[in-house]
């Protein structure tokens, strides 16, 4: 499009890169069973939270969090991890997700 006059103009809209934040507090959540649930809602969120466990981390966990997938592509990312996921909603959405998790833990 350049060679023929147009003008063109990168504007980043999503960015998908691991957080730079200090996150040992979540390490230290972990350890200490205080998730319950971790929500991913796509495979690079699995990654980029593979990506800030220590190596052997989340094995080394005597009780490991509840996984539930937005989608079966995300699911397919948890589980190339080793990892097993738990609940994925039968309609891929947040509102159906949110609400059968709801759903499950006012049962228990």
């Amino acid at each position: 499009m350049q060679k023929m006059g147009a003008q063109i103009i990168l504007t980043p809209v999503y960015r998908n890169v691991p957080s730079e934040n200090d996150n040992s507090f979540l390490l230290v959540e972990l350890e200490q069973k205080k998730l319950d649930w971790i929500i991913f809602a796509s495979p690079s969120a699995v990654q980029n939270f593979h990506h800030i466990l220590p190596d052997g981390f989340w094995e080394s966990l005597a009780v490991k969090p509840k996984i539930a997938c937005l989608g079966e592509t995300t699911e397919s990312a948890v589980n190339g991890l080793g990892w097993s996921v738990q609940f994925r909603p039968g309609i891929q959405d947040f509102e159906h997700l949110v609400k059968t998790l709801c759903e499950q833990h006012t049962k228990n």
